[in-house]
C-alpha cells in the first residue's frame, strides 16, 4: 500500500463505493481500492474493530467508515491530507 488513501471495498458493484471513488476524483486525489477479502490478516483485524460500514477510507491510518462518514467528515478528511489547513491564532 503506497497511497496516503486506501479505499478498501467488499463488493466492486457498491453505489457507495462508486460515489466514494467520484469523490476523490472530482478532487484530483489518488487513492488505492482493495477488495477486503484480499487484505492482510493485520489489516484485517485493524479494520474488523471498527463497524460494518464500506467502503472503508484509511487516510494517514486513519479509519473513515464508509461514504456517509466521507460527506459528514469532508473538512477532517482534507485535513488528514494536508489540504485544508487550520490558522491557529
Amino acid at each position: 500500500m503506497n497511497s496516503d488513501i486506501k479505499i478498501i471495498y467488499k463488493e466492486e458493484s457498491c453505489p457507495f463505493l462508486k460515489m466514494t471513488e467520484i469523490w476523490f476524483k472530482n478532487k484530483n486525489l489518488y487513492y488505492e481500492k482493495y477488495n477486503a477479502d484480499e487484505l492482510s490478516e493485520n489489516v484485517k483485524n485493524k479494520i474488523n474493530n471498527f463497524n460494518g460500514k464500506y467502503p472503508k477510507i484509511l487516510i494517514n491510518d486513519k479509519i473513515i467508515e464508509g461514504y456517509a462518514d466521507l460527506i459528514k467528515q469532508e473538512s477532517y478528511v482534507l485535513f488528514l491530507l494536508g489540504i485544508l489547513k487550520i490558522d491557529e491564532k
